[in-house]
């Protein structure tokens, strides 16, 4: 008998006689085969979840762009999607629980949830595709193709990908909880998360790690052109900015969600809510670490290249300064002038190209590099007293000029030179050990080290003070 259901369901099943399947939906139970019944009928669910899902594809093909919903048609797809996939669950929720129990409700929730991801995906990624956002890489890596960042708003930082995902994204997840069905709701917001940091960011990754281009990028055989590398500099900052705001719009998101869902579900459904918007959140991360080597990427090739240069100047010119040559730096101090002019042209121009956010990293972290280059370069210097006066006047005019160019102070990141500073500027070997009652960032081998530079102080003199 149990054979004889199988062979009937499995016949029923592939039709389109959607009685007959519910017929025999029944019977599974009567023989003992309810595993079986409950995955004839998941998949049986699934595959009318796909069929929904690829005609309203279908449908998004044949829309002319000059449509009134044209520009929203993503957003309504997926809301058709999730709105059948709701009435799918719907229909068979009455004849499962009677017929298999309560329990069993989830083994076909599971079915039907995987295909519903599997079509939104589907929608997205054409969604992706149309808007040329997928070929970003191959684009920049054919040296006869434009860089570009999909749409891009003369005025903005960003490109258009941020605000379409996140309406997208928004619409979907809003039609899912105005259904009042918290699994159909936590379905939604996982599939979110998952195209989120498995689509947009790949896209987003894959212009970062093409890298930021400098005349140096393209050899003679890619006959690369100024306008190619302004194209893929352009491409490359704004996927930058994108990373960024999508942070911000997965908080913004979150939030919404929350807000939304505590008007809905009851506090024990808040509780799945709750772990799948924690999952959310948890995408932040995977974006983060696109900027993170984005701006690691931006800082190397952009701004380390032109600072190192200039900054090791220090080296080339005498620190053991006559009185005239002092005075002659306070007037007109070459080395410093050079240090601020590639700031200028180089790490300023960078404000109006990036994300607010980036920029001040983009400073803090060329500052840090900065200040760690020139201590190594000053300790292998030989200094005079006024050479020390020299360097500490320097280094306090440099940190308040870079502190002018972030919204964080310097001052920390210079705290070791300035230290180093003040122990070149004593004018004799006695007065160190008050300096070094200070709050020291050195250990007692790096003052030593420094109290070596000055050529007038005695190496055994020194050992007899710092012990």
């Amino acid at each position: 008998l149990g054979a004889g259901i199988h062979d009937k369901a499995v016949v029923s099943t592939q039709s389109t006689g959607e009685d007959k399947v519910m017929r025999f939906t029944k019977l599974y139970p009567m023989v003992g085969r309810a595993e079986e019944g409950l995955a004839k009928l998941g998949n049986y669910l699934a595959r009318k979840v796909a069929g929904k899902g690829q005609t309203h594809l279908a449908g998004i093909l044949k829309t002319s762009k000059e449509d009134k919903r044209w520009s929203v048609m993503y957003a309504d797809t997926l809301t058709r999607l999730f709105e059948d996939t709701a009435r799918v669950v719907e229909g068979v929720l009455p004849l499962v629980e009677e017929c298999y129990g309560e329990g069993s409700v989830e083994r076909i929730l599971c079915c039907i949830q995987d295909e519903c991801v599997r079509q939104a995906r589907a929608t997205f990624t054409n969604f992706l595709q149309t808007r040329n956002v997928i070929d970003i890489a191959s684009a920049i890596n054919n040296s006869e193709q434009a860089v570009s960042l999909e749409r891009r708003e003369e005025k903005s930082l960003a490109s258009s990908i941020v605000d379409d995902t996140c309406y997208v994204i928004q619409k979907s997840v809003q039609r899912a909880i105005s259904s009042k069905n918290v699994d159909t709701t936590c379905a939604m917001i996982n599939n979110a998360a998952s195209i989120l940091s498995v689509d947009v960011c790949k896209v987003l990754l894959d212009v970062i790690i093409t890298g930021y281009p400098t005349s140096s990028s393209y050899s003679w055989n890619q006959q690369g052109t100024e306008e190619q590398m302004k194209e893929q500099r352009e491409a490359f900052l704004t996927a930058l900015n994108n990373a960024r705001a999508i942070i911000e719009n997965i908080l913004k998101l979150a939030k919404g969600f929350e807000a939304k869902c505590e008007k809905n579900f009851t506090e024990e459904m808040m509780k799945k809510v709750h772990s799948c918007l924690s999952c959310l959140r948890d995408v932040q991360s995977d974006f983060s670490e696109v900027l993170r080597k984005g701006e690691a990427s931006l800082c190397k090739v952009a701004v380390y290249s032109k600072l190192h240069p200039v900054v090791a100047e220090v080296t080339s010119t005498s620190h053991i300064l006559s009185e005239d040559s002092f005075l002659s730096l306070q007037l007109e101090d070459p080395w410093l002038q050079e240090v601020v002019k590639m700031f200028g042209e180089v790490v300023v121009p960078l404000e109006s190209l990036l994300h607010t956010e980036i920029y001040h990293s983009i400073v803090s972290t060329s500052i840090s590099e900065m200040t760690e280059y020139l201590e190594k370069l000053v300790m292998m210097c030989s200094f005079s007293q006024l050479g020390g006066l020299m360097l500490e006047r320097r280094l306090r005019f440099l940190s308040t000029y870079l502190s002018s160019l972030s919204r964080w102070s310097a001052r920390e990141q210079f705290a070791r030179l300035n230290y180093i500073a003040l122990l070149l500027c004593a004018e004799q070997l006695s007065e160190v050990s008050e300096i070094f009652f200070i709050s020291s960032p050195l250990s007692i081998q790096d003052v030593r080290k420094c109290l070596k530079l000055r050529t007038d102080f005695r190496r055994e003199e020194i050992e007899k003070i710092i012990n």
